[in-house]
């Protein structure tokens, strides 16, 4: 059972929603050590105030959340565990912060202890591995739970909303899933060289995987430029180029195409060659621009120059064969295929349009073609 990738999964739903709602209405760090410089007054007492109360949990309290958050959120080849991440201590935090949480969590550690000793003679910080794990198993399914350990399973549940808001807030949380790289790790193409990447491309030199991914990041902006072509200051579109390339395109392009990437790894989209990562975001992208700018105010717009249409056009259609076929890393049968599929869908788009264009009564034309 892979609790972990299963977990990551639910974060983004509702298995944490409670909590974190209450969280964000508190509007409280729950981090143990901060920097206080940018705090308000009034944080900084709160802070204070909560930093100076006793301890709620014991010492054998604490060791039972501990082991518990552990199997909920396990270490694994990628990132920590949940005490790795403090999550014992954002627990400790949040049932001061929140009271309302602290006799169901308390009621549920001993709940626990008395479940283990009736089991196995021992409390569950005290059993082996295999042998908490088999408690938890008992509980962590609320459909195959027997009517006895209800108990059992409402604690469980409070947990893992507990823990996993506390890793997925953290920063190995939020590394962990996967949502953007490091910038700083190729940074002015550090370790960039000739030899190839076993993650990422491990067929071709590591630089020219690197200007190959460059040439996807600068023609996802230029598709979006259609939506709003002489509507905007060339000033104006270089900044939008710059925010939308840093905060839109590449985050997505980590999330699907990396590895470890939320969106490839963990939910299973696919993108061979930009579906999502360029045509979806550039799509997204120009519908808000044309939202945001409004109806033309002149809906004629005749070409001026219909030779330059076919060039660029040509051009175009070439540079898809490099985009497409290219995606393969590789000489082989699947950038062959992804060179004919190129081809035909092109070609069969083309002599769609100009059927059309003969069904409603207009000429064929090389502009529409």
């Amino acid at each position: 059972m892979d609790r972990r990738n299963s977990i990551k999964a639910l974060v983004l739903g509702t298995v944490s929603a409670g909590v974190v709602i209450e969280a964000c209405k508190s509007a409280k760090t729950t981090v143990a050590e901060v920097n206080m410089d940018d705090r308000m007054q009034e944080e900084k007492d709160y802070l204070v105030k909560v930093k100076a109360e006793p301890k709620f949990f014991d010492e054998h309290e604490m060791a039972t959340i501990t082991v518990l958050g552990d199997i909920i959120m396990p270490k694994d080849e990628t990132s920590g565990s949940a005490s790795d991440a403090k999550v014992p201590e954002f627990i400790e935090f949040i049932v001061k912060d929140m009271p309302e949480h602290q006799i169901p969590v308390r009621g549920g550690l001993r709940w626990l202890d008395l479940h283990s000793f009736n089991k196995h003679g021992k409390s569950f910080v005290s059993c082996t591995h295999e042998e908490q794990i088999g408690i938890v198993d008992e509980i962590a399914y609320p459909k195959k739970a027997k009517p006895e350990h209800a108990q059992g399973v409402s604690f469980f549940n409070k947990m893992r909303d507990l823990v996993t808001t506390g890793f997925y807030t953290s920063e190995i949380g939020v590394k962990d899933l996967g949502y953007m790289g490091n910038p700083f790790d190729f940074m002015f193409f550090d370790n960039v060289g000739s030899l190839p990447h076993k993650q990422l491309a491990g067929t071709i030199p590591f630089v020219l995987f690197a200007l190959f991914q460059m040439k996807f990041a600068v023609i996802t902006p230029a598709i979006i430029t259609g939506s709003f072509a002489e509507r905007v200051r060339f000033i104006g579109y270089l900044f939008f180029i710059c925010l939308f390339t840093l905060f839109i395109y590449t985050p997505l392009c980590h999330m699907v195409w990396h590895p470890n990437g939320l969106l490839g790894a963990y939910f299973g989209v696919k993108d061979f060659a930009g579906g999502t990562v360029v045509h979806m975001s550039a799509g997204f992208a120009a519908l808000a621009g044309v939202l945001v700018l409004g109806k033309r105010k002149n809906s004629e717009h005749i070409p001026t120059n219909i030779p330059f249409v076919l060039l660029g056009t040509g051009m175009l259609w070439f540079d898809w064969f490099g985009f497409n076929a290219g995606s393969a890393l590789a000489a082989n049968g699947t950038a062959a295929m992804a060179f004919a599929t190129t081809t035909v869908a092109s070609a069969s788009a083309m002599l769609t349009w100009i059927f059309f264009d003969r069904i409603n009564g207009r000429k064929a034309s090389a502009l529409g073609a």
